[in-house]
């Protein structure tokens, strides 16, 4: 008996690596929704298998068999997606024409019908800047095309100061971005000149290393501008508003989510790596969650992402008080199967023929780390 469940469990292991090989291939050339869909129902029935669940693997058989009378673009969102808010979930694209860098954040310049200008920072770029780049779309929210318009070089001349948010004032015409290494925000023109004007953080972030100012955000209907910490050292996180104006006008308490992952690797990174100010007052906040075991090529294959979209409102809160969170998506990526995403750049993208709108989001790769990470692009469509 003993010998017969080690083949058993051999043959198991030997079929469970070549689905995980197929899955990857499949994620690596996926093109369309059913790819995508294709790939996570596939991550789902390995889930299944690794937890001994042979409900859960037979499950997504039946679903990829189109039982249920589900569509693939029902199959594409995660499970427990708030649907009143979120319609779509596309296949994750990355631009051979795009520099592999550390993105961190994005914001939107200009945006016309399905195409606009976007401004991205990385956080280890040389000296102080952002990248212009032309994003085309089609009536699904995708994107399909990406133009770069070259790197735009900031007077500062700054460097290491590590570029995580950046954000776009369309009622000043100025770009604000953050240093996370000093925790300051200072404001730019579209070419890169400092305009001497900064916001007055110092007093509300004290220097906390890799844990300091990480997001970056402005209401484009009210010119208000939002940041937070990534992290804290102790207690909630603190998100502080700005006036039109550039000054502090009130503060509000964010809690993070208890860490699931019980094993830290050699790199571990958690807490909120971007927030979005939509136009009704509310933001989108997105908790990250990386696990990288190691950096042998055995060890990275275990790495991992968990990402949350969560929505809070400020707008009906008293100032000072602990936010309510509402979840919206949570989902993960994986380095076994080429999915690995740590997205940290988040932005609202065009307003689609049908009124919905687009949410654009970045991963940051490490400049594709090894030539296998990539600078995902993943957009997600809002009702």
């Amino acid at each position: 008996m003993a010998c017969t469940w080690q083949a058993g469990a051999q043959n198991s292991t030997t079929l469970e690596g070549v689905a995980k090989l197929l899955k990857g291939f499949i994620s690596a050339q996926a093109a369309t929704q059913e790819d995508t869909a294709s790939v996570r129902m596939l991550g789902r029935a390995l889930d299944a298998l690794a937890e001994g669940d042979l409900d859960g693997v037979l499950s997504q058989a039946k679903e990829a068999a189109g039982l249920n009378g589900r569509t693939p673009a029902d199959m594409d969102l995660p499970a427990g997606t708030d649907r009143k808010f979120i319609s779509a979930w596309n296949p994750r694209k990355f631009f051979l024409n795009l520099p592999a860098a550390n993105y961190s954040g994005i914001t939107a310049l200009s945006v016309s019908g399905l195409e606009g200008d976007f401004l991205l920072i990385d956080d280890k770029s040389d000296t102080e800047g952002f990248r212009k780049v032309h994003l085309t779309f089609d009536a699904d929210g995708q994107i399909t095309a990406l133009r770069d318009d070259g790197f735009v070089r900031a007077s500062t001349g700054a460097k290491a100061i590590d570029g995580e948010g950046i954000a776009y004032d369309p009622r000043r015409g100025t770009v604000l971005m953050t240093r996370e290494a000093t925790n300051e925000i200072l404001e730019f023109t579209t070419d890169g000149r400092a305009t001497g004007k900064s916001l007055k953080t110092k007093k509300f972030f004290p220097v906390n290393g890799n844990a300091g100012l990480e997001s970056l955000s402005c209401n484009a209907a009210t010119g208000e501008v939002w940041t937070m910490p990534e992290n804290a050292s102790d207690g909630d996180l603190r998100i502080q508003r700005y006036s039109p104006s550039l000054r502090p006008d009130g503060n509000w308490n964010y809690r993070l989510d208890i860490p699931a992952v019980k094993d830290k690797g050699a790199i571990y990174v958690f807490g909120v790596s971007e927030i979005c100010a939509m136009e009704d007052g509310s933001l989108l906040v997105l908790e990250r969650e990386a696990n990288i075991p190691g950096t042998s090529v055995t060890e990275a294959a275990g790495a991992g992402v968990r990402c949350k979209l969560y929505r809070v409102d400020p707008s009906s809160a008293k100032k000072g008080s602990v936010l309510k969170k509402h979840l919206l998506l949570d989902f993960k990526t994986y380095a076994v199967d080429l999915s690995f995403a740590n997205y940290e750049g988040m932005c609202l993208g065009p307003v689609l023929p049908d009124g919905r709108r687009v949410l654009v989001l970045i991963a940051d790769s490490q400049k594709g780390y090894k030539g296998v990470l990539r600078d995902w692009m993943q957009t997600i469509v809002l009702n």
